[in-house]
């Protein structure tokens, strides 16, 4: 967003919190961490985060794909409900005066 102020964070606090967002499957927390600037000092810290990263993806898309479908069977449920009323019987009624 525009505006936004960026937090830096020391890289071990990051992955950490990262980690237990990932293992909550809390998306919120993943979006809030994600948006922090780390600051990496070791290789190893990078290739982490890029693991932690690729894994956060991976449990979006299926998030993704599990609210896909749950929608799916939402609007198929609508359209029987939709079906399945009946107009009131006042709409039969001749109306000639």
């Amino acid at each position: 967003m525009l505006g936004e102020k960026r937090i830096t964070l020391i890289a071990k606090d990051w992955l950490g919190k990262l980690k237990s967002a990932l293992v909550l499957e809390d998306f919120n927390k993943l979006e809030s961490h994600l948006k922090l600037e780390p600051q990496f000092s070791t290789i190893s810290e990078l290739e982490e985060a890029k693991y932690l990263l690729k894994e956060a993806f991976v449990l979006s898309m299926q998030n993704r794909e599990k609210v896909k479908i749950l929608m799916e069977k939402v609007k198929r449920n609508i359209d029987i409900t939709k079906a399945s009323i009946t107009k009131p019987h006042y709409y039969k009624l001749n109306r000639r005066f």
